[in-house]
């Protein structure tokens, strides 16, 4: 594949197709400072692009009071030990958050339903992402290595990472990775003991937040669109987790995802992670159990 212009990715002997042309984030009505954040990020790459194809739009977030919400909510002794370890005061927001992404992916195959072009993803993300592309030619240049099955490509993570994960390495240095479950550390597994122990021991700030996560982030992150009805039906029946990222990972029965590292985009929280997040996994992958 080659990169033109306008964020377009060609195939060789093909016409032009473009990559993204419709960006969603998502957003509280009560989170003003993030949603003038947010568009001001946007604004720019969509100027960047300059063919006045790129669009955007806020996605209104759930809250704990939506309907759907409170029923999960009221439902939660139902749910697996995974989810029933967290807090009483994160059981709420997170649930919220698993549908708001929910919410973002009808509204998004409602749009492209509508829309004349053929691009190929839609871009979805929360309002505390922060991007670290310019246009969306440097998007498209850093997706040759996702493999054609990708339904999900999360364009960053936070936390582990798996050297039996990497399915590319880019000539610059990057990496694509299978976001594969567990979701969280295994036990009485030395490549998962390893990688926990080198996050904390990193000095990528997101690595050392969430060290026992694995492929952490939905902050921001490609849809494939022809696969839209059939990830928004598992997504709403998905009786694994609601956790967003632990919902759609790569091995999961109806999802294929694949996470770009170093990060091309970031939590506001973790904005540490695109410093040193090469030399993390250089020296993850250079240590004498995969060498």
């Amino acid at each position: 594949m080659r990169v033109q212009s306008a964020g377009t990715v060609v195939d060789w002997g093909r016409r032009a197709t473009p990559l993204v042309t419709q960006a969603f984030y998502i957003n509280l009505d009560k989170s003003i400072k993030r949603k003038k954040r947010m568009e001001k990020q946007l604004k720019r790459l969509q100027q960047a692009s300059g063919d006045g194809l790129f669009r955007f739009e806020r996605i209104r977030a759930a809250d704990p009071t939506n309907p759907w919400v409170v029923s999960k909510i009221n439902s939660w002794e139902d749910q697996p030990q995974e989810m029933q370890d967290l807090q009483p005061e994160e059981i709420n927001g997170t649930i919220a958050c698993y549908y708001s992404h929910l919410l973002a992916w009808k509204h998004a195959l409602e749009h492209v339903k509508k829309q004349t072009n053929d691009a190929s993803f839609v871009l979805i993300m929360e309002d505390d992402a922060a991007l670290h592309f310019k246009s969306l030619d440097d998007l498209a240049t850093k997706l040759e290595g996702v493999p054609d099955d990708a339904d999900v490509v999360a364009l960053g993570t936070f936390g582990s990472v798996r050297p039996s994960d990497i399915e590319s390495i880019g000539p610059d240095g990057s990496y694509v990775f299978r976001a594969s479950a567990p979701f969280g550390r295994r036990r009485q597994n030395y490549e998962d003991d390893e990688a926990v122990w080198l996050s904390n021991h990193s000095e990528d700030l997101g690595a050392r937040l969430h060290p026992a996560t694995f492929y952490g982030g939905m902050h921001a992150y490609l849809l494939r669109i022809s696969r839209l009805p059939g990830l928004i039906e598992y997504f709403e029946h998905e009786q694994h987790s609601y956790l967003p990222d632990a919902g759609t990972i790569w091995n999961s029965t109806h999802m294929r995802k694949y996470v770009l590292y170093p990060p091309l985009a970031t939590q506001v929280l973790d904005l540490g992670a695109t410093r040193n997040a090469s030399k993390f996994v250089k020296s993850f992958l250079s240590t004498s159990v995969y060498s």
